[in-house]
């Protein structure tokens, strides 16, 4: 008895956003009626929106602070107060170094998935229907074969296929 779903041969998810069966613009099409515009609008908005105007504001309106501050402050001591401020500076630099940088590092990642991911996908895929448009076809299934496995992400299968056909190319 033969079961339904054969996870050997890929399920019903892999033959839906497959490149084999439909063209990258109707995957583009099917994402689009699946996801919500406004609150992707949203999320990109707060999360890269917000963050930039923070880090591009905060400079300016720090400097304008202490110049307001350092213009009221007068005293005989005026030219011990940046030496102050930057043994302050370090002082938080050395507790709060660490913490900072790993939460730099985590947004840094959290960017990278975001962002950097889906793009490079979404150019992988969209040389890979360029390429599989340009070739004639009557190209053999075998060269086909060869350049999607260029083109993939380097994984066990493709390498087990590359290596196959390399094997029965030189006997």
């Amino acid at each position: 008895m033969n079961p339904i779903i054969d996870p050997r041969r890929g399920d019903i998810e892999d033959d839906a956003s497959s490149t084999k069966r439909r063209s990258l613009l109707s995957l583009t099409g099917s994402l689009l009626s699946e996801i919500s515009l406004p609150k992707l609008a949203t999320a990109w908005l707060l999360l890269i929106v917000g963050p930039c105007l923070l880090l591009g504001l905060s400079p300016l309106v720090a400097s304008a602070w202490l110049g307001k501050v350092s213009g009221k402050i007068a005293s005989p001591y005026a030219g011990l107060w940046p030496i102050l401020l930057l043994g302050l500076l370090i002082i938080i630099g050395l507790f709060a170094g660490g913490p900072l940088f790993r939460t730099a590092e985590r947004s840094f990642w959290a960017l990278n998935s975001l962002i950097v991911e889906p793009l490079y996908t979404a150019f992988r895929e969209a040389l890979r229907q360029f390429v599989d448009q340009i070739l004639p076809l009557k190209t053999a299934q075998m060269r086909r074969r060869r350049l999607r496995a260029k083109q993939a992400p380097t994984c066990k299968s493709s390498m087990r296929t590359m290596t196959r056909s390399t094997r029965a190319s030189s006997s």
